[in-house]
């Protein structure tokens, strides 16, 4: 992996940590859950989203309806079937 692909991994996994705030919420999408992650000192919702590719082609970042998507996962199911796990923040 290099370097700058290393240190865009870095920035985008402290950016979602720092931005844990009440800007998250949830969306009225069917596909979209809602995971809560509690612990003692704060609570944050991270907005999760997966979806189907016949290519296995995903965009790392996108935005839509006001959510910010980051490809965190491809999971193969089957051949010529993937499945991309996002996760969002509310822009």
């Amino acid at each position: 992996m290099s370097y700058k692909k290393a240190l865009t991994g870095v920035a985008l996994s402290v950016g979602l940590l720092v931005s844990a705030s009440p800007a998250f919420a949830a969306s009225t999408s069917p596909d979209q859950v809602v995971a809560n992650v509690a612990s003692d000192d704060f609570k944050a919702q991270a907005i999760t989203w997966d979806l189907p590719s016949t290519t296995g082609i995903f965009a790392n970042t996108f935005e839509q309806d006001g959510i910010r998507w980051y490809l965190k996962s491809i999971t193969k199911v089957s051949e010529g079937y993937w499945i991309g796990h996002y996760e969002g923040v509310r822009i």
